[in-house]
């Protein structure tokens, strides 16, 4: 399931596990299993992960092997555990709450996903728009395009807002636009968020970029599926202040 930066790669199954309505567009596609929405294709990245050697697995990834010998992968400012064997991927620096977010029920997959996909290459940091990535970009565009409008709206006129959402999820402030940050939605997969707020003249306008070799890591359509449900995230996110 390695992913060429070259060419759209769908090997995420985009069209069988769609953000934001899990229950509807292809029933009986997928299921929820402990408040997370689990593809059918998920068992094939399973078997995967399971003949992968785990030390390899978290020298690619950026994870660690704990005692138990589960896989511990940080996520924005989340830890979650990986047991292979048992299939069970679980949060443990915070509690699940009894009706999980949109988050909670689809970055399971998405772990287990980049997990398998990673490979030993490191970040560049060399930061690009997600259309400079893909050869044929423009053909798969629905499935591919991030999501920009929710932010703008959310936060147009509130800078510091935005930073104090983007700390609560871990984003640490940039040097860009009225206001900026950087995730680490997984340890290799940087994104930058770059806020200009709206003023007489101007809307408010906001830039996305990733790394450089996040193909090396997650196919195109998992770069996308992932940056929108953190945008998503962050404009349900309030900090302090």
């Amino acid at each position: 399931m390695a992913t060429d930066p070259t060419k759209i790669n769908l090997c995420y199954p985009c069209g069988f596990f769609r953000p934001g309505d899990p229950d509807d567009p292809i029933a009986g596609e997928h299921e929820r299993i402990d408040g997370a929405v689990w593809p059918k294709t998920a068992g094939l990245f399973w078997d995967e992960l399971r003949g992968l050697n785990r030390e390899a697995v978290c020298a690619s990834s950026g994870g660690t092997l704990t005692e138990n010998g589960s896989i511990r992968l940080t996520c924005l400012n989340e830890d979650w555990e990986v047991d292979a064997e048992e299939k069970r991927i679980v949060r443990t620096n915070r509690e699940t709450t009894p009706a999980p977010s949109e988050w909670d029920q689809q970055i399971p997959f998405l772990i287990l996903v980049y997990l398998v996909s990673a490979r030993s290459e490191a970040v560049p940091y060399d930061m690009v728009l997600p259309r400079d990535l893909f050869k044929g970009f423009d053909l798969f565009r629905s499935s591919l395009d991030v999501s920009i409008h929710g932010i703008e709206n959310v936060f147009k006129h509130d800078g510091q807002g935005f930073l104090n959402a983007a700390r609560c999820l871990g984003g640490e402030p940039i040097q860009a636009g009225d206001a900026a940050a950087r995730f680490h939605i997984f340890p290799k997969f940087p994104v930058d968020y770059i806020l200009w707020l709206a003023d007489e003249e101007f809307s408010a306008s906001l830039t996305i970029l990733v790394d450089r070799n996040a193909p090396r890591h997650l196919s195109a359509d998992a770069i996308a599926v992932s940056v929108n449900l953190l945008s998503r995230r962050l404009c349900e996110t309030r900090g302090p202040g």
